[in-house]
């Protein structure tokens, strides 16, 4: 059966808030949503619920997250079948063919390696079944990493006091080290 237009179509009692398909395909994602049948017509289609059902042996629901600095997160739902471990493909243009990390472990969750300010990630995820491997998962939602620009350091502090004649002498503390102030302007 082709799913690629699937449309439910399907009128659920008023007081009724859940619904079950059943016998869809492995390995396809649908989307889902919902309107409400009132007095005055139908409302406007709720916001999307995405779901994918899985086979026996593909990872599923790939999702990337990105925490504090440049630390990647991509989590997924495991197959049906046991596996030994997974095999996380990483991949941003610019590097053809990704990177492939062994997770070592059967947790759904891994922080890859590389991480690189700027560049925008992809992922799919393959179980690892002793020398052979499932299908990759369907890709992950894009996901950028945003380019880090220093803070300004505070402005220093200025004193200023008046000398004889007709002179004033100004002063301020330097920069903090490991700051991006090079040099001072005075107007």
């Amino acid at each position: 059966a082709d799913f690629t237009n699937f449309d439910a179509g399907v009128d659920v009692p008023s007081m009724q808030t859940k619904f079950v398909f059943s016998n869809l395909p492995d390995r396809t994602q649908f989307f889902f949503k919902v309107q409400a049948l009132t007095p005055a017509g139908y409302t406007d289609d709720s916001p999307a619920a995405f779901a994918e059902t899985r086979d026996d042996f593909t990872p599923t629901e790939v999702a990337a997250t990105l925490t504090t600095g440049c630390v990647l997160t991509v989590t997924w739902t495991a197959p049906r079948t046991p596996v030994l471990q997974y095999r996380v493909f990483s991949e941003y243009p610019g590097l053809p063919g990704g990177v492939q990390d062994l997770t070592g472990s059967t947790a759904t969750t891994f922080s890859p390696s590389l991480c690189v300010a700027g560049a925008t990630y992809t992922f799919k995820v393959q179980a690892v079944f002793g020398a052979s491997g499932s299908l990759l998962s369907r890709p992950s939602l894009a996901i950028s990493v945003p380019v880090t620009v220093p803070a300004r350091p505070n402005p220093p502090t200025l004193t200023a006091g008046p000398q004889p004649a007709t002179s004033i002498t100004i002063s301020w503390a330097h920069a903090p080290l490991g700051s991006a102030a090079a040099d001072a302007v005075v107007t």
